[in-house]
């Protein structure tokens, strides 16, 4: 047999076996990585709790569910005072209502500290006869595991509020919360952390901070040690950005050459792309929108992220990152017809690399090329 023959029998047999082929290229420019896609499902779990708005919505890392509860169902109706929880793997709600838990509240403030493993939630407001709203200032903190509501009677607490801004400092192990709208009348801009350790709250004291609001969007940016906070409603709706550094008590305006839609929306940290995530509220018209972005802190930028397929319209839609999973929640919300509206549907956010042609920087030659598979797409690899 000829040498030659030798050689492409030979070459055939390594493509057989290896699943790859010898080919000849020029010198790469470098990678040239497809686009990445963020896609909406929505999840249509058999059971879902009622429709409502001003719940909390809020993932518990250490039980891997996220848990809902509270609001209302608008006015002339009731404020609620039912505990769920949401398990994305199973797609499934269950009801861990108990006796033990909070009265009925909307509105309110709420983080998870993974320090403690503890939901905390704080004031908010009820309604006893579907009409007159009334305030509470209580601070409570519900433990998954046990299923069990702890009244922590802290000595001091915060005023009385409602459509304030909350997050949790991981770093710092506190709860922060910022503005809304107080029992008293009028808006706020004031700053208060919570320990649970040691169940106090302390009223801080920036020099610079965020004006009055409430609605705003606020959410921890863990990989950057930072809260950071967007929009809100005051005299009309704000587009401003801030982040706040709890360790030298300082909130920074960010100025961001753009912004999202914000007002009446709610905002999540997606800790692996490490930006911070909203859906939904009200444009610069005031008009519901459904539009997607993410803000990242290092540039300092928004980022429309033109989903095509993704929930209806609305505004205090709930957002939570279930980070066991690596995808966004989404629960209900207010529809363009606000309370005639109320939404009770369960999404999810996930993000997903398309994959990627890459080849190593080399002279012009023959190179191996394996066939592999990244996500759902087949794509070349060098070897």
């Amino acid at each position: 047999m000829k040498k030659g023959t030798i050689l492409a029998v030979l070459l055939v047999v390594l493509i057989v076996v290896s699943g790859g082929v010898w080919i000849w290229m020029n010198p790469p420019v470098g990678p040239d990585v497809t686009e990445p896609t963020w896609t909406w499902t929505e999840m249509s779990p058999s059971t879902e709790p009622p429709a409502r708005n001003g719940n909390c919505f809020i993932y518990d890392a250490e039980s891997d569910v996220t848990v809902l509860f509270g609001g209302d169902t608008g006015p002339g109706g009731v404020t609620l005072n039912d505990t769920w929880a949401y398990d994305y793997d199973q797609n499934t709600w269950m009801n861990k209502t108990t006796e033990s838990g909070p009265p009925e509240l909307s509105a309110f403030n709420v983080a998870y500290d993974s320090e403690s493993d503890r939901i905390i939630v704080f004031g908010g407001w009820y309604t006893p006869d579907g009409e007159a709203i009334l305030h509470r200032g209580d601070t409570w903190a519900y433990d998954y595991n046990t299923n069990t509501w702890e009244n922590m009677s802290p000595a001091v607490s915060p005023p009385m509020r409602r459509y304030s801004s909350t997050a949790y400092d991981s770093d710092s192990d506190r709860v922060i919360i910022f503005g809304g709208v107080l029992a008293t009348g009028g808006t706020t801009g004031d700053t208060w952390a919570y320990d649970y350790n040691t169940n106090t709250w302390e009223e801080m004291n920036p020099t610079s901070r965020p004006s009055s609001r409430f609605y705003s969007l606020m959410a921890y940016d863990s990989e950057s040690d930072r809260i950071i906070l967007f929009s809100g409603a005051g005299l009309g709706i704000f587009t401003d950005t801030w982040a706040y550094d709890y360790n030298m008590d300082t909130w920074e305006n960010m100025n961001p050459d753009d912004h999202g839609i914000g007002g009446a929306a709610q905002m999540a940290y997606d800790s692996v792309n490490d930006v911070c995530i909203t859906f939904g509220g009200l444009d610069d018209e005031e008009e519901v929108c459904n539009v997607t972005w993410t803000y990242d802190y290092n540039t300092n930028t928004w980022s429309n992220l033109s989903i095509n397929i993704c929930p209806c319209g609305r505004e205090r839609s709930y957002l939570a990152y279930d980070a066991e999973s690596d995808v966004t929640l989404l629960y209900g919300g207010l529809g363009e017809d606000w309370y005639d509206s109320i939404l009770g549907d369960t999404w999810s956010l996930e993000y997903e690399e398309n994959g990627e042609m890459s080849t190593m920087i080399i002279p012009n030659g023959w190179q191996w090329v394996l066939a592999t598979v990244v996500g759902e797409n087949d794509n070349l690899h060098n070897n």
